[in-house]
């Protein structure tokens, strides 16, 4: 059984109850489950501690890991019902991990996670490194590797898809690098330099892996959170420590693999200890947090280097504060954020409040703050996992302690707001197919609360495949058949008041081919026809003369293939006669000659 070894920032006296402000924003959160119900000889049998939140499956089930507890006190993985009734699907006993992290759901139905300590390389007197694993929703565990110190050891943080098929992953040390060291070598959290500083790597489905960066410090030191894959394919992530002055930093890996410091943190008003993961926001930029520092060092129920700070930064390192937690009654010393589906952020901080026991908050991209819930301690304390966007747009999330146990809870947060202005943006304005037509998609996003559209069209080729309607962001999907006819067709789908243009092109649709393309006709007049050869069966098209002379005698319309016939009256002059036929959208031109001198 491992020992934990976590400073407090302040170890707090419950006050009060949970309370919220009055004609503002507000959170309702329902305790789903208490850990630390059933007593085993190493600790709680269903799990303590649980430092990230559940991730929903397909099933409509939660699935989450608990830090310790289970049958060895070495932690667990459990699902939840949407209800709180709770199954523990596997207990850790050392050799396969120790301590495990956040999971991942991925499309083949697996549950990707990795444990902080553990695995084959652990003896009696370390607990070394870690391992990366993968369970089934029916509780199938395999582990997939074990980290040896060389390549990481000590994750603190779970693993995310690449776009490639492999997963990108981070340790909080172990690796190549050299020895760091430096003063502020402790956040509020309890954390401290560890050496060598870690490592971000590159993981296949079946376990090889890779190392993309050893750190040495100057470039960061000991990443605490998961990074993250761009749209643009580049890895972005953040380090507790390292840097400048030792107070973290934010760095950057290129699909090529090439590592840029991006910005290091001056332990003051730019805040200090980036512990939370970065999150991509719909402007394209990167948005996080820091556990301490900020303007407000000395405030009172933070710490000595202020409670903590948001901010935000461009793929090329420009940083921007966004905002400065004071901690009473803000909210203090913040964890990961996570986009929700009004363009917002909500995350939980591991203290603040009124009751100095943690929230859960709402920031805009502009950094405007709404404190959304105040935890109390029977309902849990010390929440620092985050939230997890469920699919009906509630979020769930942990806290690390508190509850009728105090072992943590499990809670689901249903966010109440004051309906502020919706703003949406529909991508791409408008859509061109070809005439073969076909499946396509536009995006919707949303910026504001409870923002709902719906998506509608009165062009009979237009048929809306997706839901017609939604809230906050989405997708609407739409299916245009062939076009068969002559010209193009024009459209529109309104989705959340604006106008989407859908044009499908003629080319690949009807074409008609005409034999001949010149008639010609004796002085004399008389019957000539013209063949109308069409590439689809159902191609309709029209002859119409447009000269007196010309009279069409049988195929005035037809469809597919077809012969137009017509007559030509006798040409009593000396002089040759011009006239046409528009066939199929063509024009047949017709020459009949004079009478020839005797």
């Amino acid at each position: 059984m491992k020992t934990l070894s976590i400073l407090m920032a302040s170890i707090l006296a419950i006050v009060g109850v949970s309370c919220t402000k009055a004609n503002a924003d507000t959170a309702s959160v329902t305790v789903l489950y208490n850990f630390g119900m059933i007593s085993g000889t190493f600790g709680p049998i269903d799990g303590s501690y649980p430092v990230q939140p559940p991730v929903e499956g397909t099933d409509g089930r939660f699935y989450g890991t608990t830090f310790d507890g289970g049958t060895n006190g070495d932690g667990t993985v459990y699902l939840m019902t949407p209800q709180g009734t709770l199954t523990t699907l596997h207990s850790f006993i050392g050799g396969d991990g120790l301590g495990p992290r956040g999971l991942l759901f991925e499309t083949n139905g697996l549950f990707y996670g990795t444990t902080k300590q553990g695995g084959i390389y652990i003896s009696d007197d370390s607990l070394c490194c870690g391992t990366v694993f993968t369970i089934t929703p029916q509780g199938t565990f395999t582990s997939i590797f074990s980290f040896d110190g060389t390549d990481g050891q000590t994750s603190d943080s779970g693993i995310v898809p690449n776009g490639q098929g492999s997963y990108i992953g981070t340790t909080y040390g172990g690796g190549t690098g050299s020895t760091f060291s430096g003063t502020n070598a402790t956040d509020s959290y309890g954390d401290s330099v560890q050496n060598p500083p870690g490592t971000v790597y590159s993981i296949t489905p079946e376990g090889t892996i890779t190392t993309l960066h050893s750190f040495s410090g100057t470039d960061g030191a000991n990443p605490g959170k998961e990074a993250v894959v761009g749209t643009d394919g580049n890895v972005y992530g953040t380090t507790l420590f390292g840097g400048t002055t030792n107070a973290g930093t934010v760095y950057t890996i290129s699909s090529a693999g090439t590592f840029t410091l991006l910005y290091s943190f001056m332990d003051g008003e730019d805040g200090a200890h980036p512990k939370a993961q970065l999150v991509q926001g719909l402007d394209g930029d990167f948005y996080g947090t820091t556990l301490d520092g900020g303007g407000k060092a000395g405030k009172k129920w933070c710490s000595a280097n202020g409670c903590g700070t948001v901010f935000k930064i461009t793929p090329q390192g420009t940083l921007t504060t966004l905002h400065d937690f004071s901690g009473d009654p803000e909210p203090a010393h913040p964890g990961s954020l996570t986009l929700g589906p009004d363009g917002n952020f909500y995350g939980t901080s591991y203290t603040g409040g009124t009751n100095h026991l943690g929230t859960v908050f709402m920031i805009t991209p502009e950094g405007a703050v709404t404190t959304l819930y105040q935890f109390a301690g029977p309902d849990g304390s010390y929440p620092i996992a985050g939230l997890s966007l469920a699919s009906d747009g509630s979020f769930y999330g942990t806290t690390t302690s508190g509850g009728t146990q105090g072992q943590g809870v499990v809670f689901h947060a249903v966010i109440s707001t004051n309906n502020s202005p919706c703003i949406f943006n529909v991508t791409p304005p408008s859509v061109t197919l070809s005439a073969k037509g076909g499946p396509k998609t536009v995006s919707v996003s949303a910026k504001g609360t409870n923002c709902g559209w719906s998506a509608s069209t009165t062009n009979d080729f237009i048929t809306i495949t997706s839901a017609d309607s939604g809230t906050g962001n989405g997708k609407v999907s739409f299916n245009v058949p062939g076009n068969t006819n002559a010209s193009e067709l024009v459209g529109t789908i309104d989705i959340a008041g604006q106008a989407v243009s859908i044009t499908q092109e003629t080319v690949g649709g009807c074409k008609f081919t005409l034999s001949p393309t010149v008639g010609k006709v004796k002085a004399a007049g008389g019957l000539a026809k013209v063949s109308v050869k069409a590439n689809l069966s159902d191609c309709e098209w029209t002859a119409v003369s447009t000269d007196s002379f010309i009279t069409i005698r049988t195929g005035s319309m037809g469809t597919g293939n077809g012969v137009v016939t017509y007559s030509v009256a006798s040409n009593t002059t000396a002089n040759s006669v011009t006239g046409s036929i528009a066939v199929a959208g063509q024009s047949l031109t017709v020459i009949q000659a004079g009478v020839k001198a005797k």
